[in-house]
């Protein structure tokens, strides 16, 4: 074989092998979550039940959904809006181009194609442990279960998130937009602090649910947990620990100065 027609080969198998990955790695895009957890923190366990929306925005019928939780976030069962038990294999891997990083990786069979333009929910149950990425490189990542400090983001894979173990995926998810609806139940002495607008809480004798929903459109959910104080005024909100009570002051003087910049005197 002359080394043009070897040239041509190995053109061909690469642009060949480059299609059948980006079609093998159609996702399907994200429209909402309805995301319900529960911390247990006499064993420091998350336990979560969470609906994804999703949408066929592709051109090719979508047939499997790949998930990504937290290595040590086993999912218990799958089910799609009529409550029917959808097939799902799930393992720990690395993700591939951050081989350090291990998560579970789980991918659920629908039991109808998902052609395009077509919709559906899958919800997931599942329940485990968040320890972080820190000691893996990620220093920032202490995403973690605990009654001084809790937090639970997407960068800690403490949610179910739509994508496979690799990092081009990985980069493409802060270009998802979708609105949450998060249900969060701790005991009554924590509060729970995240970016959307808390719009309803009830308590009984021992614990206390949140219910956030998300202001706008997003492409993370955050949440973080502690019996935090709270300084208040208008729209604005300081959430601090006890000791940082005059820096927190601080802080809100300043939001309500600007505030009132920005907003009571801009038209003066």
């Amino acid at each position: 074989m002359t080394i043009k027609k070897l040239l041509i080969s190995f053109i061909t198998l690469v642009f060949v092998s480059f299609a059948f990955s980006a079609d093998a790695n159609e996702l399907p895009k994200i429209l909402e979550y309805k995301l319900n957890l529960r911390i247990d923190y006499g064993t420091k366990k998350l336990y979560g039940r969470c609906e994804i929306t999703i949408s066929n925005e592709t051109n090719q019928p979508i047939g499997t959904v790949p998930v990504l939780l937290y290595r040590l976030l086993s999912v218990k069962n799958v089910e799609n809006e009529n409550s029917v038990p959808l097939p799902f294999n799930q393992e720990v891997v690395s993700i591939s181009g951050w081989e350090e990083i291990q998560v579970n990786f789980i991918e659920i069979s629908l039991i109808k194609m998902l052609s395009p333009g077509e919709q559906c929910k899958i919800e997931l149950e599942y329940e485990g442990y968040l320890f972080g990425y820190s000691a893996e490189g990620w220093r920032y990542v202490k995403d973690h279960i605990d009654k001084n400090f809790t937090i639970i983001r997407t960068d800690g894979f403490g949610y179910p998130v739509i994508g496979y173990p690799n990092e081009r995926d990985m980069m493409m998810i802060v270009q998802e937009q979708y609105d949450y609806l998060i249900n969060i139940t701790v005991p009554n002495e924590m509060i729970v602090v995240t970016a959307g607008k808390l719009i309803d809480q009830t308590k009984t004798d021992d614990e206390t649910t949140f219910i956030f929903r998300s202001k706008r459109p997003s492409w993370r959910i955050d949440i973080a947990i502690s019996d935090y104080q709270t300084f208040e005024k208008g729209e604005n909100k300081v959430y601090y620990f006890a000791p940082d009570s005059l820096g927190a002051l601080k802080v809100m003087n300043a939001l309500q100065a600007s505030y009132e910049l920005y907003t009571l005197n801009r038209f003066q």
